[in-house]
């Protein structure tokens, strides 16, 4: 483990989930959307948001496809390499954050997933238009 993420790995995977228990992931994901909303300011393209997931040590954000009912997005680099390798399967935070955002820029609910390869995080978002945000 890189001593740089050391006290983000403790607080992140072994704090929290002390604390929260099986909560841990609903926690986590609400938090993440409410983190976008203290940011929203901040963030106004996309250059911005992959800027803000390398300094919150997210992980390296691509955005692979954007549609109008879909949008898929890559986490990668050695720290999601490492998180995977360690069992630690928990992107809720960073799924509820970019569920968060893809929700502000179409004004209409979203649902989202995950999925974990063995080198990235594949987090999906589907944009349900039929239920506009109020």
């Amino acid at each position: 483990m890189n001593e740089d993420n050391f006290s983000y790995y403790l607080l992140r995977n072994i704090v929290l989930p002390n604390i929260l228990e099986e909560d841990t992931s609903e926690i986590l994901y609400w938090s993440g959307k409410k983190l976008f909303t203290d940011f929203k300011d901040q963030i106004t393209s996309e250059e911005d948001l992959i800027h803000f997931f390398e300094k919150a040590q997210f992980g390296n954000l691509n955005i692979k496809k954007s549609s109008k009912t879909k949008y898929e997005f890559v986490l990668s680099g050695d720290w999601i390499i490492q998180r995977i390798k360690t069992k630690n399967n928990e992107f809720s935070l960073e799924t509820g954050f970019l569920c968060e955002y893809v929700q502000s820029l179409t004004n209409s609910y979203c649902l989202s997933n995950e999925t974990i390869k063995s080198k990235e995080v594949i987090i999906t978002i589907n944009i349900d238009y039929k239920s506009e945000v109020n």
